[in-house]
């Protein structure tokens, strides 16, 4: 049952890496809205990919008995670096451009998943 459960949890990543690669394969995801509230919400939903990628990479370190703190910083540190790759990915697509500041957006929502984990369940970050 454990490692099914594993496998599962990693599928899970597995697919939301895929979906944030199809949504940067495309070159045009541009809304009708006013250009403000398009790059608005456009951040947003960087920010909101990769929470859900750093929850779904903490749930699936957690199947393998890791404990809170370093489920915690393998989930970010793996975000981040998938953050990195999918902006350099964007820069091969035509119509779209890579940005430092879309990888801090990113990361930022991965970090904001493990605040909210962190104030949920607090734990002692001393002895890392």
């Amino acid at each position: 049952m454990k490692i099914k459960k594993i496998v599962l949890n990693w599928l899970a990543v597995l697919i939301w890496m895929g979906v944030i690669y199809y949504f940067s394969s495309q070159p045009n995801l541009k809304s009708e809205l006013e250009p403000i509230w398009d790059l608005i919400f456009r951040k947003i939903a960087h920010m909101a990919e990769f929470f859900i990628l750093a929850h779904l990479l903490f749930k699936a370190y957690q199947s393998h008995g890791l404990s809170v703190k370093k489920s915690l910083f393998f989930a970010f540190i793996i975000a981040l670096a998938y953050a990195t790759a999918d902006e350099w990915h964007q820069s091969q697509i035509a119509g779209r451009v890579a940005s430092i500041i879309d990888v801090g957006i990113d990361g930022f929502g991965a970090l904001f998943f493990i605040f909210l984990k962190l104030v949920e369940k607090p734990v002692k970050l001393n002895n890392v």
